[in-house]
């Protein structure tokens, strides 16, 4: 099980702003800026044990930055939440929660509307408003033989060396799945489980991939990246309420900035 609620946030420009679908670092920061301002009883967030007695209980310290509260888990938690940037020229920005988060949605909204830059322009909130507010569940989907996945945003993985051609169908599914898990288990009671046949299974999925390295820089530096689209063959059901949760909570390094986002189509395999 995992709780999820999005939020819309609308901002209207005040100057020449810089804004694009690879804006998710600004957005980010732009965020986190807000919650220690609203809500950082220190000021500045010195959130490591010892340091602040409300570790265990501030919104900037147990969502946005977990590391903080999570100090025993194996590398570096999952954010419980992720921004979709700016999409085709729009003017609206979204932030989806996950588990526990869902909880300080009031919190994120508040903060939110308080942002008055983003990407070096000067800009104003306008509203922030709820797209849904659901509890994904692990269930069975119709027969489903193929799906296209179209990375709208670049994915960035930690193997060293990735290629278009590294996108295979278990190696797609060893992420998304290394990602669920991470944020049920830090931000949901129940422990992350999953049927050992669908671990065995992967390696039957056929894959055909037509992705482009895209290389973004923001702040100076060059992120590398790829963006395009994939399609699965075969028998995909069972894998289907993974697959559509991770058009949600993305995939990959850097997806609470945004990174790692695609939309999910079905197909007729011809």
């Amino acid at each position: 099980m995992l709780r999820l609620k999005k939020l819309k946030v609308d901002v209207a420009e005040k100057g020449v702003g810089k804004f694009s679908e690879y804006s998710g670092n600004a957005i980010r920061g732009a965020v986190g800026r807000a919650l220690t301002r609203l809500f950082c009883v220190r000021g500045e967030p010195l959130c490591e044990r010892g340091y602040c007695p409300r570790v265990n209980g501030c919104v900037y310290s147990t969502c946005f930055k977990p590391e903080a509260a999570f100090p025993r888990y194996c590398g570096s938690p999952p954010s419980p939440f992720v921004v979709e940037p700016f999409e085709n020229g729009g003017r609206s920005f979204n932030i989806t929660l996950f588990g526990y988060a869902v909880e300080r949605a009031d919190e994120f909204a508040a903060a939110a509307k308080t942002i008055t830059r983003l990407n070096g322009a000067a800009v104003e909130v306008c509203a922030v408003s709820q797209v849904y507010d659901s509890v994904w569940r692990y269930g069975g989907t119709p027969s489903v033989s193929a799906v296209e996945l179209d990375f709208v945003t670049p994915a960035l993985f930690s193997k060293d060396n990735f290629t278009a051609e590294d996108m295979t169908f278990p190696f797609f599914m060893d992420n998304l799945l290394a990602r669920i898990s991470g944020i049920i288990d830090c931000f949901e009671d129940d422990p992350f489980s999953i049927e050992y046949g669908l671990v065995c299974r992967k390696p039957f999925i056929r894959t055909e991939t037509d992705m482009q390295e895209v290389t973004i820089r923001q702040r100076g530096f060059d992120t590398g990246g790829f963006v395009g689209r994939t399609r699965f063959f075969g028998d995909l059901a069972p894998y289907m309420p993974y697959i559509d949760l991770g058009a949600q909570v993305h995939i990959g390094k850097k997806s609470t900035r945004g990174f790692g986002k695609y939309d999910l189509k079905f197909l007729w395999e011809s």
